[in-house]
């Protein structure tokens, strides 16, 4: 006896689907999203001036900590203020999305992805070799990693024609 064919995917609800479009729109209509965790702003005090810091986990798990401004400069603080607030907004979606099975994408993947498009960025500014020459000093298991995750590099690329067909021939 045959046993009841399972779809691979399912239509979720209309509310979640809002709640994803939303996400998505909001994600491509306003300011880039921060590298990393949100993280927290952080005022440092020590050398007699006072500066603050953007403190967060990389995708790879290093913290960093990144200058904003001056202490004194509102204008800049509040607009940081207002992208931390935006990167938080965004992972709470990205977490409750998860929880209502749709695909989000893991740590490795986020890594691997983010490593993907560094490396196409610093290979297409070697002005003066050819990107596949670049491409075979790159180690293998970056190599590997690079050709499985292509698709989603292309899309990341969107923005930059000349890198993405590049890396493209590149990888042909």
């Amino acid at each position: 006896m045959d046993s009841p064919k399972i779809p691979l995917y399912r239509a979720h609800e209309l509310a979640f689907r809002t709640q994803y479009a939303e996400l998505k729109e909001r994600a491509r209509s306003t300011m880039p999203l921060l590298p990393g965790t949100p993280g927290t702003l952080v005022k440092r005090a020590g050398t007699g001036r006072a500066y603050w810091y953007r403190v967060y986990q990389t995708a790879a798990g290093t913290q960093v900590e990144d200058l904003v401004c001056k202490d004194g400069e509102e204008q800049v603080l509040q607009g940081a203020r207002a992208e931390l607030d935006f990167a938080q907004w965004t992972a709470a979606q990205a977490r409750n999305l998860r929880k209502l099975e749709f695909q989000v994408a893991d740590k490795g993947v986020a890594s691997d992805l983010l490593q993907a498009v560094t490396l196409a960025a610093v290979l297409t500014e070697q002005e003066d070799e050819i990107l596949a020459d670049s491409f075979g000093d790159v180690p293998a298991a970056m190599r590997v990693v690079v050709r499985k995750r292509l698709p989603s590099v292309c899309r990341a690329l969107s923005a930059h024609t000349r890198t993405r067909e590049a890396f493209e021939q590149a990888l042909a």
